[in-house]
């Protein structure tokens, strides 16, 4: 009954872990998506790479992050 219990409570793990994935994946995408300081063949190639490298879509979202802070840097300052 224990054995059970606890082999029931890791599939419940596991799917709340690919739901938690799949939901963290749709943010990055549709964050990429609305930004405005990147071009438009900037965000499908960062779009392009969280699709097809799930594993490191966190690494990839965090260079968009890096890039995109980087432009809004430059266009609030002038030179």
């Amino acid at each position: 009954l224990v054995g059970a219990v606890g082999f029931a409570l890791l599939k419940e793990n596991k799917h709340n872990q690919r739901e938690i994935v799949k939901m963290s994946q749709k943010y990055m995408l549709e964050r990429i998506k609305k930004s405005n300081y990147l071009t438009d063949a900037r965000k499908n190639n960062y779009f392009k790479r969280v699709n097809e490298q799930p594993l490191t879509a966190m690494n990839v979202f965090f260079e968009f992050l890096a890039e995109e802070q980087q432009w809004k840097n430059k266009s609030s300052h002038p030179e």
